[in-house]
Formats: structure tokens, C-alpha cells, sequence
């Protein structure tokens, strides 16, 4: 359930307009056509190409704000097209008119493409830039989705028919908690999506027969099995349903899946999508879309809110201090995170003898500290864990630690060094930063990157990436000179490095690419 409602809020903050998802369409068919041109033998494109390049550039074409209102004075495209022709013709130019003859004579060869898909990378860039500026905030106070007693209560959604939310709810309490749907999601699409039909019969009984679910739900079957289908990819449920079950195992996937096909609005989608996977299974690069963003109010006022449904309780938040040099400190998402998670285990233990009193202590003490070493001290000196054993247990298990805590070892380890291997409060699995908190040390960085860069830069960038970090990683005696003296741990230095790499050489690393990859490098890592 904390999955479901995280998947929905991050789902909204993901949505973006109709006119956005079309020019996103639009942009990656004449991707796929560029692609698939540069890689033909003549590099020359077929006639039925051409006129589909063609009809793809005039569409961006007419969003030209120097265009806007000029095909209401022409009978159709073609005679706008002649009249785009007749001004050039006569000297008349505008920044952000679309050359396409220049980018035909430049796919067809001239110089090789390097105009073309120089075009392409500056429209990705200024679409992606545009995407970032608007997230859509549900306000909690809406009550647009609420889950009660560990069920889905209620779903209001204007994309949902009312029989849609029937059929959620079914398929939320009953369908997608069950054990048998865990893992991949592409290990069991198929059987899920026969369930999924079965259920919706029961549901409909005799209007099953006639009814548009019916021959939605069989095309969604046959499209998860690679099959030919047909279905409405209009029909919100219809579309996040077969976007998860086709694309869920990872998040951007699923995101670019639903971009192709037009789908503006996410928060079905990555409602099922969260709750499949479940809210521990999510990536930090998904999560930080709620978490990164710089209204803290708001992400306040969403912890609280799925943490009062979940709990039946309100959340209370902590002042705690930012991350800061000291070792072991942790900012206010990241120790409220951790806290939730305690909390959330001791909920669990309904067997705990003097459960009230130890509760008590254990909030108290929660409300007391802002290191998690410090948490775990103050309660090793309450003789707490002696006394809660139950929950010492669930946690070691949870977090897959089999050596036991000796509690004398508490005030020897140092603020920060909780994943020592010795037997001390590391036992109980809490961390300092890992490797993926570092863009210098993250093993999966350059699987963050490479989604705002143009495919067809990807492997040159990629090359001059794994040349820069691993000059970072070396000692820094044995680093290029002009690398000597960056601090691999300094994010923020580290990425302007990087985004300054070869600029003057590289002409694949645009100016505007660098500002970008920068912007989305610092919202990932942070500035330290």
C-alpha cells in the first residue's frame, strides 16, 4: 500500500499535457527515422521516408510561435508549407523557424547528419527542460486517493469510469498483494493479465458479454504476449494497465512507454507500478522526484498523509539538522525515513511484552536524536534492547544482518561508522551515505545520464565518462594534473568537473546539453 500511494503521488508529479506527450511522440518517431537512415547501407532514406520525415518536421514546424495563427489564413498544410517557402524565399527569417531542407540534405548526406541531429538534440533539450518546470502537486486535502485498513477506500480520478474504479480496487486489495505476483514484472504479465480478465468477469457477471472492458482486456492480453492487439490507448485503465505489465520492470522504461503512446497522466500507472514493486523496491532516481523537490512543505505534507493512512496516526515530523560534514548526520527525508521504518516494524509486533511502556521509550527517544548512531546509543543505555528483543530480531531480519549486537560495543563506534564489520550497532544494517549518494562512486551513473542524452552522442559521451571517473577514483597523486585536486566525495565539484569536460573539443557535448546534464546531476546527487 506505501508503494501504491508514493506510485501515485510521483505519478502526478511525472504528468505531464496532452501537446507536450504529442511533440514527445512526435520528436522519437523521426529519432527512430534519423536512426534508421544513419544505419541503412546508402544512408539514403526510402521515398515512403522521406514523406514521413517530412510530415513529422512541418508538425514541429507549426509550433513555431512565429508561425501561431498563420494556418487559420491557409486552406490547408500545403499552402501554408508554399507560403513557409515563398518568405524564405524572399530573405524572410526567424530563429525558430525549422530549416527542413537543411535537415533533408542533411540526413540524405551532406554532412553526414551532423545537422539533423543536432537539431534533434537541442528540441529533446528544450521539451525535457519543459517538462521540468511545471510538476503537477496533488493537494493531500483533495483525498484523491485514500487507503484505509491496509485497502484501497477510494479513488477519484475524472479518467476513471465508476465501474474502472470498481475493477481497481478489486485488483488493488485482492490481485496485486498476492505472493504470487512478486519479482519481474515481466515473469508473470501473461498469468497476471489473465487474472486480471477472470476478475473483471466475476465482477460484470452477465454484462461481461457485452461490455467494452471484455474486448479491451482480451487485446491487453494478447499485447502482453507480443501478440497483435488492438485497444484504446485513450482508455486510462486499458493504457496503464498494459504500459505496466508490458514495460513495469523499471520505471523509466514504463515512462518512456507511456510518452510514445501519448498517455499524458501517470498516476494510475505508477499507482500499480509502486504497488507491484513496493515502496522498498523503488529506485532513489524515482523517489526523488517527490523527495527533490524544493517545496518542503509539500513533501512534508505528503509523508504525512500516507503515513496517517497507513498507521491510522498523524506522522510527526522532527527538526532535524541538514546533512552536513559530520559523519553519521543525515538530512530530515533520510532520518524521518529511517525512523518511519522502526516504527514501521514495531507495528508488527503485536506479542512484544510491555508493548505500551517500550513504545513509549522508543518514541521518546526518536523525538531525542538526529543520528542514527545516536539513536541507537541512547537506546542501548535504556537497557532498551534487552528488554525488546522482539524487535532487535525483526530488525536484524529486515535487514538481512545475522551477527548479534553486543551492547558494550555502542560507545565505541564512531558517529558514521555503522557498516563496520565488526559486532557492533552495525549489526543492526544502518548506513552511512552509500556509493549511490556519490555521482563519483554511483555504479549505476551513467545508466541515470544516459536518457537526456541524444542516442546517437551516447557512446562518445559514455566513452569520455568512464575516462573522467576513473581518473577521480584514482589516488589523487596519480590523477591527470587538472583533476589533482577534486574531492570525489564533493558532488557538486565533481559534476561541474565533468560538465565542463573537453569543452572546447567535444563538439557532440553541447553547451546546452552540458547545462542540462548539470541541472539533472545536481537534483540527483545533490550539491555535496
Amino acid at each position: 500500500m506505501k508503494g501504491l500511494l508514493y506510485g501515485y503521488y510521483i505519478g502526478a508529479l511525472l504528468s505531464t499535457s496532452k501537446e507536450w506527450v504529442r511533440r514527445y511522440s512526435i520528436l522519437s518517431e523521426i529519432k527512430d527515422l534519423f536512426s534508421s537512415i544513419a544505419s541503412s547501407e546508402d544512408k539514403m532514406p526510402t521515398m515512403a521516408q522521406k514523406t514521413k520525415l517530412e510530415a513529422m518536421i512541418y508538425d514541429i514546424q507549426k509550433e513555431s510561435p512565429a508561425l501561431a495563427g498563420l494556418d487559420k489564413y491557409c486552406r490547408s498544410d500545403i499552402n501554408l508549407n508554399q507560403l513557409i517557402d515563398k518568405l524564405k524565399g524572399n530573405g524572410w527569417t526567424c530563429a525558430d523557424l525549422v530549416d527542413q531542407t537543411r535537415i533533408m540534405d542533411s540526413i540524405m548526406g551532406i554532412d553526414n547528419g551532423q545537422y539533423a541531429f543536432d537539431w534533434l538534440e537541442r528540441e529533446e533539450q528544450k521539451l525535457c527542460v519543459q517538462a521540468q518546470k511545471t510538476p503537477k502537486l496533488i493537494s493531500v486535502k483533495n483525498e484523491e486517493i485514500v487507503v484505509a485498513n491496509n485497502q484501497l477506500h477510494k479513488l477519484k480520478n475524472s479518467y476513471l469510469k465508476e465501474e474502472d474504479e470498481a475493477l481497481l480496487k478489486i485488483l488493488v486489495n485482492e490481485i496485486f498483494v498476492s505472493k504470487n505476483y512478486n519479482g519481474k514484472i515481466s515473469t508473470f504479465k501473461a498469468e497476471i493479465s489473465d487474472t486480471i480478465t477472470q476478475r473483471a468477469k466475476d465482477m460484470l457477471g452477465e454484462k461481461w458479454a457485452d461490455s467494452e472492458l471484455k474486448q479491451q482486456l482480451n487485446q491487453v492480453r494478447h499485447y502482453v504476449r507480443g501478440q497483435e492487439a488492438s485497444f484504446d490507448w485513450d482508455y486510462m485503465l486499458i493504457a496503464s494497465l498494459a504500459s505496466v505489465l508490458s514495460k513495469g520492470n523499471e520505471w523509466g522504461s514504463l515512462l518512456s512507454c507511456m510518452r510514445r503512446k501519448q498517455i499524458s497522466d501517470y498516476r494510475i500507472a505508477y499507482a500499480i507500478y509502486g504497488e507491484l514493486h513496493g515502496f522498498a523496491n523503488m529506485t532513489r532516481d524515482f523517489t526523488d522526484h517527490l523527495y527533490g523537490l524544493s517545496d518542503k512543505s509539500y513533501i512534508a505534507a505528503v509523508y504525512k498523509e500516507i503515513y496517517g493512512q497507513l498507521f491510522g496516526d498523524s506522522a510527526q515530523l522532527l527538526e532535524l539538522e541538514p546533512y552536513s560534514s559530520q559523519k553519521g548526520s543525515l538530512g530530515n527525508t533520510q532520518m524521518a525515513s529511517w525512523k518511519e521504518e522502526v516504527l514501521q516494524i514495531w507495528e508488527t509486533l503485536n506479542r512484544q511484552k510491555n508493548r505500551k511502556e517500550l513504545l513509549g521509550e522508543l518514541k521518546e527517544t526518536l523525538e531525542q536524536v538526529n543520528t542514527i548512531d545516536s539513536l541507537i546509543g541512547s537506546l542501548f543505555k535504556k537497557d532498551f534492547w534487552s528488554k525488546a528483543t522482539k524487535l532487535q530480531t525483526a530488525l536484524k531480519k529486515r535487514l538481512g544482518v545475522k551477527k548479534k549486537v553486543k551492547r558494550e560495543s555502542c560507545d565505541k563506534v564512531e558517529s558514521g561508522d555503522l557498516f563496520a564489520t565488526t559486532n557492533s550497532v552495525s549489526s543492526l544494517g544502518v548506513s552511512k551515505r552509500s556509493n549511490d549518494e556519490y555521482f563519483s562512486l554511483d555504479p549505476k551513473a551513467w545508466d541515470y545520464m544516459k536518457d537526456y542524452i541524444p542516442q546517437s552522442y551516447q557512446a562518445k559521451i559514455h566513452e569520455d565518462f568512464d575516462w573522467f571517473i576513473g581518473e577521480v577514483r584514482k589516488e589523487k597523486n596519480l590523477r591527470y594534473k587538472y583533476y589533482k585536486e577534486i574531492d570525489k566525495l564533493d558532488n557538486r565539484q565533481v559534476i561541474n568537473s565533468f560538465c565542463n569536460l573537453k569543452k572546447k573539443q567535444a563538439y557532440y557535448f553541447s553547451d546546452s546539453l552540458r547545462e542540462t546534464l548539470k541541472n539533472a546531476l545536481l537534483k540527483r546527487y545533490g550539491g555535496k
